[in-house]
């Protein structure tokens, strides 16, 4: 409970009620950075997400990527280093807002989800050889970005006990819309893991059946390597047109099964590769993949890169290209990201042209089996 001056009211955690607080208001009561970061490093997980996994068989879990670490990272790295966006509760407290800092290709996309063992066996296809276009390999860059959207939902929610501590030393007005906001973290955290482990299941089917003739993709080929790198699934809010696919209220619905997406951009050979795919029996999904054949080969870059900082955290990016671009653009980005995380109701033009260009990606070819 956060504390207030005697006999003053304060905003009881719980939601439910008011009390009365018998401690003095004492500022360095407030949260530290040092606090943050302990009790983080105690909040990560190590646990093995294959379906077959066994606790007494899987006892080396690793530091499993979800982006090719040699294929692409090493090649976009400077010094073996990366941009990414902090969401770590610390430097976000430092720095008032989620800001891009640069990280070691070594720590960039890994996630303790996996024992070496099933890491390395579940993912042989896709990183022994070549990526192919095909259900296979498709389902098997899904599943993975599946199992680290679980593993980075689960660490936000062991995460929330000390996100409730961030308003120490506020004041009563302030105190108390923090806590509503928290709830309303929780809200989402729980919905979406909820999803999350629905879509594990029908997966976890398909993977140990090898059966993946239901997965659906739209996959875009563009010329030379990207800038950027991401990976992760969502569940869609809205298309590419602006059309509206599922509303804030289905998302806050723990009880409500929504249609997702796994998106990635990785490596084919020489080539980039923006790997969009889902279940066919997910008509909404289906419904935003077809809505990608409508931007032309022009449009669809930026389109691209819009969507990535707009819905997703996993994304790693040069240090050649985010320094070498202006700072407005640069602004626009961190704006995304920032807007992203703080529930603010999305317009349905936020993937629409907001006339920046972000890259200069050619597209060659696009793939698709819907």
């Amino acid at each position: 409970m956060a504390r207030y001056a005697r006999k003053k009211q304060c905003w009881c955690k719980s939601g439910k009620k008011y009390i009365d607080c018998h401690y003095e208001r004492d500022e360095q009561k407030r949260i530290t950075i040092q606090e943050i970061i302990e009790i983080s490093n105690k909040s990560k997980v190590k646990m093995c997400l294959h379906p077959k996994a066994d606790k007494a068989a899987c006892n080396e879990i690793i530091k499993a990527h979800s982006i090719q670490r040699a294929k692409i990272l090493e090649n976009i790295s400077r010094d073996k280093h990366v941009y990414s966006f902090s969401s770590h509760i610390g430097d976000i407290k430092k720095q008032g807002r989620m800001l891009p800092k640069l990280i070691g290709i070594n720590e960039a996309s890994t996630f303790t989800g996996f024992c070496n063992f099933h890491d390395t066996e579940t993912f042989k296809p896709i990183e022994i050889n070549d990526i192919e276009i095909s259900n296979e390999h498709i389902f098997l860059i899904a599943y993975r970005s599946l199992c680290k959207e679980i593993y980075a939902k689960q660490y936000q929610k062991n995460m929330i006990p000390v996100t409730r501590e961030g308003d120490r030393g506020l004041s009563l007005v302030e105190q108390k819309a923090f806590q509503k906001y928290i709830r309303t973290y929780e809200k989402w955290v729980n919905a979406g893991l909820s999803d999350l482990m629905y879509n594990k299941k029908i997966a976890d089917n398909y993977l140990l059946a090898k059966k993946y003739d239901d997965i659906a993709y739209y996959v875009i080929e563009i010329e030379g390597m990207p800038e950027i790198v991401s990976s992760g699934q969502l569940s869609v809010e809205i298309d590419f047109d602006g059309k509206v696919l599922q509303t804030p209220e289905d998302f806050s619905n723990i009880s409500r099964q929504l249609d997702s997406i796994s998106f990635s951009i990785l490596m084919k050979k020489s080539n980039g590769l923006i790997v969009f795919s889902c279940f066919k029996h997910e008509a909404k999904s289906i419904d935003f993949l077809k809505s990608i054949e409508n931007l032309n080969d022009i449009e669809l870059p930026n389109a691209i890169i819009r969507f990535a900082f707009e819905f997703f955290e996993n994304n790693y990016f040069s240090p050649d290209w985010w320094e070498g671009i202006t700072e407005n653009k640069q602004e626009a980005i961190i704006k995304r990201m920032n807007d992203s995380s703080e529930f603010k109701e999305r317009g349905s033009d936020v993937l629409k042209d907001d006339g920046i260009g972000y890259v200069n990606w050619k597209t060659i070819k696009r793939y698709k089996n819907i």
